[in-house]
């Protein structure tokens, strides 16, 4: 197989989201390892790090073709070998990408949700992370003038998705 056909095979994967394999790190902290860059073939040292328990991204490396897959395993052997990164299956790994919860809502549909019983609402809010969505609510609830208490759980929800994240940033860079 010619090299121009292999490359456009892997790049095809790489595209469709559907990975050869995958492997995880198993440690709460940081795991260097080494893979083959997919576009110039060129050895590449990444570092994982975030919490293993969850699906975060940081905590995963893709392989998308056997060469990938071969040098990652013969690199990373001892890793491999103690346990600190181990292979996953790849739908485990690779979890659909769900869009954020009303990002393409009109201001109508926000209104309606905003007009939606309390309870009802407050689900609403808390299926998202987005600041800038939590935000479009917030200027909607000005906008119907909305009472105070829900101005300020609006405002709360934007501080909690703010605070998670500066709370991530600064327990992974440790």
């Amino acid at each position: 197989m010619a090299e121009s056909e292999l490359d456009s095979k892997l790049f095809t994967a790489m595209q469709t989201g559907e990975p050869l394999k995958g492997y995880k790190k198993t440690i709460l902290g940081r795991v260097f390892c080494t893979v083959l860059n997919p576009f110039d073939g060129k050895p590449e040292g990444i570092i994982l790090f975030g919490n293993p328990n969850s699906n975060d991204p940081s905590t995963m490396v893709y392989v998308w073709n056997n060469a990938q897959d071969v040098y990652f395993r013969r690199i990373n052997k001892k890793a491999l070998e103690t346990g600190t990164i181990i292979e996953c299956k790849v739908p485990e790994m690779v979890k659909d990408i769900i869009p954020e919860p009303y990002a393409a809502a009109t201001d109508e549909e926000l209104d309606v949700i905003l007009k939606s019983p309390y309870m009802s609402l407050l689900a609403a809010l808390n299926k998202c992370k987005s600041d800038v969505v939590l935000n479009r609510f917030l200027n909607r609830a000005r906008v119907l003038e909305k009472s105070e208490k829900i101005i300020k759980v609006i405002e709360g929800r934007i501080s909690e998705t703010q605070f998670g994240e500066v709370v991530s940033k600064i327990e992974y860079e440790k």
